[in-house]
């Protein structure tokens, strides 16, 4: 995972590092484990909670609202991974992080990425994406099927996604609170969700179809980025910025 490489790769022991939306703490654990001091901030209660019990107070857990809390500490990574898609006040999250930052500190941030091609081999997330758009209504599949293929829209579906950004637009959004880009990339689902071992583990003939339509996704997705040399088709989009 290339947030963690780098990671390691510029880490001094006992950084300060603010998860914020961090849920239930798996990243949070994973910083812990690297040397990080690490704090996470998540609005959901039940998710500290566990967060707490699960990883035997390792990090700080603060139940809150990033914009609204108290936190008035410097932290010197600021990890803020599929947060602000689903953020009312997009502006108010920034200016509150980069308050936040160190002078040369540094944020993370991932987010859906709007620009992403993989929908065209992933046969399972683009039908029920689809489907989902038109409350399940089956004879509305064909025309919104169309549009879609007209003008995707992939990955803004409030209201669960209020946003969707593209490198372009999430660049603009941090350098308007004078964060400078350091790096900007996208990731392929490839990396985080497939694995080889499902496509032998189906004997019937829904498990075939699986397999052939897994196999689709798989080497799909790899012929993309191997095309995709400026690497903007991933679904996942990351940018690292400094304060």
């Amino acid at each position: 995972y290339i947030i963690i490489y780098f990671l390691e790769k510029n880490i001094i022991s006992q950084k300060k590092l603010l998860d914020c939306g961090g849920g239930t703490g798996s990243y949070a654990n994973a910083f812990a484990h690297l040397g990080f001091d690490v704090t996470l901030i998540d609005l959901d209660k039940e998710a500290c909670k566990y967060a707490t019990l699960k990883y035997n107070n390792l990090f700080r857990v603060i139940h809150g609202e990033i914009t609204t809390s108290s936190l008035n500490e410097k932290f010197d990574y600021i990890f803020l991974n599929q947060v602000i898609e689903h953020c009312k006040d997009i502006n108010a999250i920034i200016e509150k992080i980069s308050q936040l930052l160190e002078e040369d500190g540094t944020l993370i941030i991932t987010t859906p990425n709007q620009k992403s091609k993989e929908f065209i081999f992933r046969p399972f997330f683009l039908f029920s994406y689809i489907f989902m758009v038109t409350r399940k209504r089956i004879d509305k599949l064909p025309l919104t099927f169309l549009t879609f293929l007209k003008d995707p829209w992939i990955c803004c579906d409030p209201p669960r996604h209020i946003y969707s950004f593209n490198r372009k637009s999430l660049s603009l959004l941090l350098r308007k609170h004078n964060l400078k880009i350091i790096k900007n990339f996208t990731e392929y689902s490839t990396s985080q969700y497939y694995s080889k071992k499902k496509y032998y583990e189906y004997n019937n003939l829904k498990g075939i179809i699986k397999i052939i339509l897994g196999l689709w996704s798989h080497l799909g997705i790899k012929i993309i980025k191997i095309i995709d040399i400026k690497n903007k088709w991933g679904n996942n989009l990351v940018i690292l910025a400094k304060k």
